[in-house]
């Protein structure tokens, strides 16, 4: 019996592992941008992704071995969100404002990003990064939350963001089945 997890996401076929200079390249990118998030930089983060962006987070269930395929929300299901570029500028517009509830007091983030893993794909002309994550989160005095998981990007050379790279799609996989949080107001 297989108990081999089907992804939310399709990899190409051609995906290459990179030389260790691109990786590094890469791994770099994904550091600043969190580093960009942790420090409410939030004008900075928005320049890493293209304009075409699909920032998303498909909901995860609770299977049974034999139903593994459905173990992530499908296109038409719902998802925690599914946001594009001229969303998330709305969203940071918002948190600029006193408007903004959900963040208010802000919220401080330390986000971890490990494990990283890097391909090419020539069929797309972008890079495939793989990363964990974990998100601390704290509000107020007493309010504390902590998020894990998986992030599959598509990186596209090129273009004016940092380091020539844009962020075109992400795809945040949460381990948890429930989130207990009050609100997911912030970025991942």
């Amino acid at each position: 019996m297989s108990f081999e997890m089907t992804m939310p996401y399709e990899r190409p076929d051609d995906a290459e592992k990179v030389d260790v200079a691109e990786h590094y390249k890469i791994e770099q990118f994904l550091f600043r941008e969190a580093q960009a998030l942790d420090e409410r930089r939030f004008d900075s983060w928005l320049a890493m992704f293209s304009e075409d962006l699909l920032y998303e987070a498909p909901a995860r269930y609770n299977r049974l071995p034999r139903q593994r395929a459905k173990e992530w929300s499908g296109a038409k299901e719902a998802k925690h969100f599914e946001d594009t570029k001229e969303f998330l500028r709305m969203r940071v517009r918002r948190l600029k404002t006193d408007k903004s509830w959900s963040e208010d007091p802000p919220s401080r983030t330390r986000h971890l990003i490990s494990n990283v893993q890097v391909s090419w794909s020539k069929s797309t002309n972008t890079y495939l990064a793989d990363s964990n994550f974990v998100v601390y989160r704290a509000r107020a005095s007493d309010d504390e939350e902590t998020f894990y998981g998986a992030r599959h990007d598509l990186i596209s050379p090129g273009g004016d963001g940092s380091d020539g790279l844009l962020i075109q799609r992400r795809t945040i996989l949460f381990d948890h089945t429930v989130i207990l949080a009050a609100n997911l107001g912030i970025f991942f």
